[in-house]
């Protein structure tokens, strides 16, 4: 699961668009022998082409200095033919992202549409920069020409006309300018919102402030852009009425004799004074949104990354509980089989003990016709034997003649004794026990034969009688 997060965020971190931002303005005025750097910042640069654009499109005239990281910084192959030879390079660094291009020694004829090519990794095509560069002359003042009259006047009185000499210099009331300062670097100079700029910027608009402090028409001095090293720290002086410009510059440059400024070295002959005007700062806020940008991406991908981390919680959960019910369902589906299957066993159980029962109870008649025809086969067999014994033992005596008659008696009681007699002792009277000649009655291994099937014929009468009452009760 976590191998799919973080592919899902690899994919969105390459569907957002690279951040590119620019720190120079899109328009630069520079003076003639001057040096600009245009500025332009990316996020993991993969080659940068820097040139003239042609026209309005998106295509290089003259390209001129170029970057890939297969090959590194290359010179365009036909800039030699051009006046750009030797005056153009790459100051930033680009593992930064620092896509800087600089031009040195300006002449009027570097006024021109720059543009940079940059091509960021993850993106599909190019991104276009483009800066325009105006370079203009040193404004100079002119002396008018003097003027010389003669007048002719009388002897008694001749004058000559005093000599007039006016001349026009240019008058302003800011002036930027930009110095060399050695400082260890300690913060994050780069964005002037940071406490290093900051603390950097009250120390050196102090030292500013005290070298203009005799000239009472002196307003302020500010901070307008520091490099990644605090070289070179442009700033602007404003006064609050117009003054000269060699009066603007004359001050600072007395002030740096000694490469310092206050608390501060400066590099030895840095300071540079411009005689262009400022209306109004540059704007510092490049590296700002640069950062708001990244802060943005950064919480859209923790966003994403949240929503597909619950995603794929709720499905974890969702998918838990479909397998723990199905589990639940295959523990009691055996039970359930079971008790089927012991409700169906014991219906057909009730079944066929009915059928059993139904079968009985109509085989009862029959069964019990047969019980008695083996019973009255059983005692005729007997019967046949007593009488064999009994014509054996039978002599003269006349005692054994008298008992003889006390048989029926013991047969008789035994019949009335019978709970039921009628059915079970009716085969026993037709034996012809009656008859006196055929017992005797001084035997008593008859009378005790007897006694036996009377009691055997009994059991059997009562298992009839239990059966009965079962099928009954049925």
């Amino acid at each position: 699961m976590y191998a799919i997060l973080l592919s899902c965020v690899t994919l969105i971190l390459q569907l957002l668009p690279p951040v590119v931002s620019i720190s120079s303005p899109g328009l630069l005025t520079r003076e003639v022998g001057q040096d600009v750097v245009f500025i332009v910042n990316a996020t993991n640069i993969v080659a940068v082409n820097w040139g003239i654009r042609d026209g309005n499109t998106n295509n290089l005239k003259q390209g001129l200095i170029n970057y890939n990281k297969a090959d590194g910084i290359q010179l365009d192959k036909k800039i030699n033919s051009t006046s750009y030879a030797g005056r153009v390079s790459l100051v930033g660094d680009l593992s930064k992202g620092q896509a800087w291009f600089k031009i040195t020694d300006l002449n009027i004829n570097d006024t021109n549409q720059y543009m940079a090519q940059i091509f960021t990794q993850g993106s599909s095509d190019y991104e276009y920069v483009i800066m325009q560069l105006h370079v203009i002359m040193l404004l100079t003042a002119t002396p008018r020409q003097t003027s010389t009259r003669e007048f002719t006047i009388p002897a008694s009185s001749s004058k000559t006309s005093p000599r007039q000499t006016t001349s026009l210099v240019a008058q302003l009331s800011n002036r930027s300018m930009s110095i060399n300062v050695v400082k260890d670097v300690v913060g994050d100079f780069s964005d002037a919102s940071s406490a290093a700029f900051k603390q950097f910027s009250k120390n050196f608009v102090s030292e500013i402030n005290s070298v203009y402090k005799n000239i009472d028409i002196f307003e302020k001095a500010k901070i307008t852009s520091l490099s990644d090293n605090i070289i070179p720290v442009k700033f602007v002086v404003f006064f609050k009425n117009t003054i000269k410009p060699n009066e603007i510059c004359a001050p600072l440059k007395d002030a740096v004799k000694d490469n310092r400024l206050g608390s501060l070295k400066i590099v030895p002959g840095s300071l540079e004074c411009s005689n262009v005007p400022s209306t109004s700062f540059p704007k510092q806020q490049s590296s700002s949104a640069s950062t708001c940008t990244s802060i943005i991406a950064a919480c859209v991908t923790i966003i994403i990354f949240l929503i597909l981390v619950v995603v794929c919680l709720l499905i974890y959960i969702w998918r838990l509980r479909l397998n723990i019910e199905k589990g639940a369902e295959t523990r009691n589906s055996p039970s359930i089989q079971g008790k089927n299957l012991e409700a169906y066993e014991n219906v057909h159980q009730m079944d066929d003990t009915s059928q059993a029962i139904t079968t009985k109870t109509a085989r009862t008649p029959n069964s019990e016709k047969e019980l008695y025809e083996t019973v009255n086969e059983t005692r005729d067999k007997d019967s046949a034997a007593i009488a064999t014994t009994v014509k054996h033992t039978r002599g003269p005596s006349a005692g054994v003649q008298g008992d003889a008659s006390s048989l029926p008696q013991h047969y008789q009681e035994l019949q009335r004794n019978a709970p039921n007699p009628t059915p079970l002792y009716e085969p026993l009277k037709q034996r012809g026990f009656g008859n006196k000649e055929e017992v005797a009655s001084e035997d008593p291994k008859i009378y005790e034969h007897l006694r036996m099937q009377q009691s055997a014929s009994r059991i059997e009468y009562q298992s009839l009688k239990r059966y009965k009452d079962t099928e009954s009760k049925v």
